[in-house]
């Protein structure tokens, strides 16, 4: 059952219910105030008439002295009227109603139920009232007592009040069915009321749904400023939390995956090259010379697998981001000195020149000091590559950032989009050559964005390559500032 018809159930069971009482209670004071007001006419009635007989009876004893007994009995009988039953002690001499009644039992049903038969005393006499439901006809009964002469006399006065009874009845069961029209007719409005306003947990169970299913761009439509609209909020501030959180996933698996075929092809060359000069150098007798060659060439290859080991564990770590990266705030000056000493030997190899530049000289960098070194010498051993015997690298360290521009062979439009890509070359056979696998400005990426900065590349065949490291949003700001006297920790 739905939740909006257990609700409607509900309301409209325990409004019934309380009308319900409501009528009872009101038709019990409507009949209770009826019957109060036919009893106490009714009561008059009686008394008059047995006050009336007395009186004549008083004026003929009187005017006679001693009355007879038939003669007291026949002035009583005719001063009453047809719904009145008259006893001489245990005869009946009166009764033009319907009903035969016992005076035993009425008198024997007050003494045992006296809290059901009210008694109006009288002066000297007095009168008992009965409600009695007789023959399924309900009626009051009123009695009163007269003395006179030693004789007892009983006057009973039947009144019939079934017709009340029967519109109580009617009343109720009129009421009883407009109740449950109106019910039946509150229950569709509560009904059309409740669906409106579950309409939205509705829609968010069907969005709900079809974000499970995979389609994690639908959101709820929000409108309103009540409760409903909050949630519609928070739920389509967690489904946008869950696509971008699906989407950092799922572009990390595909890297992931990317990677590991790479590195696989990548592994396989060297490996099957090292293997079969191995199997060579075992099973072939080879002249010195040649022997010296494919040693050289085991070692070299070895050398290119320990350089691609060692930067996809510092790839790896990068991913883990905040777990090995360190801010610390360092001279620009001390890591000049740093690239100059780390590159020389590097520059000997090709004899290049290095410039490198500090704007303004007593600039301090705020970062993790061994990446931005990796960061850098990755950049300008790609510049080395790339460069002819006898050019010149330059590097400018300012308060945007850092540029390294050379004047080498340059990038092709086609791959300058997927050079920061693991293990993408653009010259598959010169990278090789020259030791590289593809992961360097891949990793300089990476540092990068753990820096608040955007790698930028601008190249052009022939005509050398220039990359920037430029820092975005807040971190600009904050960054670098003047002044020397912040030193670093090393």
């Amino acid at each position: 059952m739905k939740l909006r018809t257990k609700i409607s159930l509900a309301a409209t069971l325990s409004l019934l219910i309380f009308s319900q009482l409501i009528s009872v209670f009101i038709l019990w004071n409507v009949k209770k105030i009826n019957l109060n007001g036919v009893l106490d006419t009714q009561k008059e009635i009686l008394q008059q008439q047995v006050a009336g007989a007395a009186q004549e009876l008083a004026a003929l004893q009187t005017e006679t002295g001693a009355i007879l007994p038939e003669v007291a009995a026949n002035r009583l009988r005719n001063s009453m009227d047809v719904y009145t039953v008259v006893w001489q002690g245990e005869r009946q001499i009166r009764n033009s109603t319907s009903y035969e009644i016992d005076p035993e039992w009425f008198w024997q049903e007050i003494e045992e139920h006296p809290q059901k038969l009210p008694i109006a005393n009288g002066s000297p006499d007095f009168i008992a009232v009965r409600e009695a439901a007789l023959e399924k006809t309900h009626l009051l009964l009123m009695a009163k007592r007269l003395d006179f002469q030693d004789e007892k006399y009983l006057a009973l006065r039947i009144w019939d009040v079934s017709e009340l009874y029967e519109r109580i009845q009617s009343l109720f069961w009129g009421g009883l069915v407009i109740s449950l029209a109106l019910g039946a007719v509150m229950l569709a409005l509560l009904q059309a009321v409740l669906l409106r306003i579950l309409r939205p947990f509705y829609r968010m169970k069907e969005t709900a749904n079809i974000i499970a299913s995979g389609d994690y761009s639908r959101r709820l439509p929000v409108g309103g400023g009540d409760e409903i609209a909050e949630v519609s909020e928070s739920f389509n501030r967690m489904a946008q939390r869950v696509e971008e959180h699906i989407s950092e996933l799922t572009e990390l698996n595909e890297r992931q995956t990317q990677m590991i075929g790479n590195m696989a092809h990548e592994l396989k060359t060297p490996m099957t090259a090292i293997s079969g000069y191995s199997e060579t150098l075992l099973r072939v007798k080879l002249s010195p010379e040649r022997q010296e060659q494919a040693l050289n060439y085991i070692r070299s290859e070895c050398r290119r697998l320990s350089s691609l080991s060692a930067k996809l564990l510092e790839l790896t770590g990068l991913y883990r981001e905040e777990e090995t990266f360190r801010k610390e705030r360092f001279p620009a000056q001390k890591l000049k000195e740093t690239l100059e000493l780390m590159m020389r030997e590097r520059l000997k190899q090709k004899r290049l020149q290095l410039q490198i530049t500090v704007e303004p000289e007593n600039l301090a960098v705020e970062g993790d000091w061994d990446l931005l070194v990796s960061m850098l010498t990755n950049l300008l051993d790609n510049s080395c590559k790339a460069s002819a015997e006898g050019g010149v690298i330059y590097l400018t360290i300012d308060r945007g950032g850092f540029c390294v521009r050379d004047e080498g062979e340059g990038i092709a439009a086609g791959d300058l989009s997927r050079v920061t890509e693991a293990f993408y070359m653009a010259d598959k056979s010169r990278s090789r050559r020259q030791g590289g696998a593809g992961l360097g400005l891949a990793l300089c990426s990476e540092i990068a964005k753990l820096h608040g900065a955007k790698l930028e590349i601008e190249s052009e065949p022939g005509r050398g390559t220039v990359v920037s490291v430029r820092y975005i949003g807040e971190f600009t700001e904050r960054l670098h500032s003047g002044g020397d006297s912040d030193t670093g920790k090393r």
